[in-house]
């Protein structure tokens, strides 16, 4: 059996830990290390938060670029789901994030509380890919997220100097 475990860096464990228990996801009660915490999005897919600092180390002192330089993509079983994630993401100080409507597929997206990006998506029954074109709509995904990532920068230098 095949699993994913995404590692992300965050400010502070606690925080963030609570801000994924809010959003509906479990956080392991069996301790995960030092400074992390294992939260359970379903049975083989988990994120492990990690405080900055040992992230850092983990990662042998390379740089950890920006957070949001990748989009995590969750599918999920209605398009009630998606909008009973989102809302309570929002609710629990996340931050909604636009992205583009797909025909296919009813969507939402938003910033977790470290800024890392999260896509919501319920794939109508009618429209579900093969492999080889699951991969094709992930490269367009990726090019039509491109210049919203690039602006990034930008909306934040703005909302910077307007705080």
């Amino acid at each position: 059996m095949r699993s994913i475990l995404v590692s992300l860096p965050v400010a502070n464990l606690r925080v963030s830990a609570a801000f994924f228990e809010a959003v509906g996801f479990t956080v392991s009660p069996e301790p995960a290390g030092a400074q992390s915490a294992c939260v359970v999005i379903d049975d083989n897919v988990r994120v492990l938060l990690i405080e900055r600092d040992r992230f850092q180390d983990q990662i042998n002192g390379d740089s950890l670029g920006i957070a949001g330089e990748f989009l995590t993509g969750l599918a999920v079983d209605s398009e009630l789901e998606v909008d009973q994630i989102l809302a309570r993401a929002i609710a629990a100080g996340g931050r909604p994030w636009p992205i583009e409507p797909e025909p296919a597929a009813y969507s939402g997206a938003f910033r977790d509380l470290d800024g890392h990006l999260w896509q919501i998506s319920y794939r109508r029954p009618e429209s579900v890919p093969g492999p080889v074109e699951q991969c094709e709509e992930a490269l367009l995904l990726a090019d039509s997220l491109r210049p919203m990532l690039a602006a990034e920068p930008e909306r934040r230098a703005l909302a910077a100097t307007a705080g």
